[in-house]
């Protein structure tokens, strides 16, 4: 016989298929329907364990000024799961934000990657780390006092933290979240504007956004170099930010001539497949002791191409 919550979870499955389907449906939860909501629901509870457990992990994907120096490196966050193996972001970072475990998450980040970027070899300048936050926003009320918390604890000098944020967050910000974000700003945070132009603000909004970098989406990046659409939006964002005393990182970039398009419309930065992928700890610091990465700017012979070709 079936148990009280495997019914109950059949019920919940039977609701939300029939809102899908509209009014007045009738939906009954079969066997097919119910086992993707069981694995939800396994995962969540496994990515709980996994928080409170220290079993995820950190890789990070360096972003480059034109000649390879490494100005930051951005905190992707993995999961081996015991069972199933590598569990991508696209299928637990959503059962995060929908079961509230998004917050517990970017604190845990935040924690692994200033405690990790503490140790990061040094060439002259100090290298950020950039930390997306979803969950941990500005508008909470202890956000100012959970950052310094965890930057304290971890020891890291505050101009090495980079907060990236998606433009639809940082909208309407309630004037405590603007302040606590300007104090943030004066210990020497930078925070960065992720994905914009993908969202419902127009560039005219980016003066009011509290942010001293912005990423050009790669959605912009991709057909720069053969869609003048693309071109037109890439550069205009660029002229744009810049006008506003910004800079710029184009993220997602995967070929030589979208780095040069971009670098021609003033691009500071530039992140992706092109320079590197998302690196383990160790291999971050390889890098860095190797003072930086070859790019189209700097290497006469492109990897696996001939001379010239760049």
């Amino acid at each position: 016989a079936p148990r009280g919550d495997d019914l109950l979870r059949c019920a919940e499955v039977a609701v939300a298929q029939a809102k899908q389907r509209g009014r007045g449906a009738v939906v009954v939860a079969d066997r097919g329907a119910v086992a993707p909501a069981r694995r939800q629901l396994e995962l969540e509870a496994e990515l709980r364990a996994a928080i409170e457990s220290d079993a995820l992990r950190l890789e990070y994907q360096p972003v480059v000024a034109p000649d390879g120096t490494v100005l930051s490196a951005e905190a992707l966050l993995r999961w081996s799961h015991p069972v199933h193996g590598e569990v991508s972001p696209g299928e637990f970072l959503p059962v995060a934000q929908r079961s509230g475990l998004q917050r517990d998450l970017d604190l845990w980040v935040l924690r692994t990657a200033t405690t990790e970027a503490a140790s990061w070899p040094r060439h002259g300048r100090p290298v950020g780390v950039a930390v997306n936050l979803a969950g941990l926003l500005p508008a909470d009320p202890a956000f100012l006092a959970d950052v310094t918390a965890v930057v304290e604890a971890a020891g890291l000098p505050w101009d090495q933290l980079v907060l990236e944020l998606v433009e639809t967050s940082l909208v309407a910000l309630p004037r405590t979240a603007l302040d606590a974000m300007s104090e943030l700003v004066r210990r020497g945070v930078r925070f960065a504007v992720d994905d914009f132009g993908t969202g419902y603000s127009s560039l005219a909004r980016l003066k009011e956004l509290p942010a001293q970098t912005v990423k050009v989406d790669r959605a912009f990046v991709t057909g720069v170099g053969t869609d003048p659409a693309d071109f037109a939006l890439a550069r205009a964002v660029v002229e744009v930010a810049r006008a506003m005393g910004r800079k710029t990182v184009a993220e997602g970039v995967e070929t030589a001539e979208q780095f040069h398009v971009l670098r021609g419309l003033g691009v500071d930065a530039f992140q992706g497949w092109l320079f590197a992928r998302s690196l383990r700890p160790e291999d971050l610091h390889r890098v860095l002791r190797g003072g930086g990465l070859p790019t189209p700017a700097t290497s006469a012979t492109p990897p696996g191409g001939t001379p010239g070709a760049w």
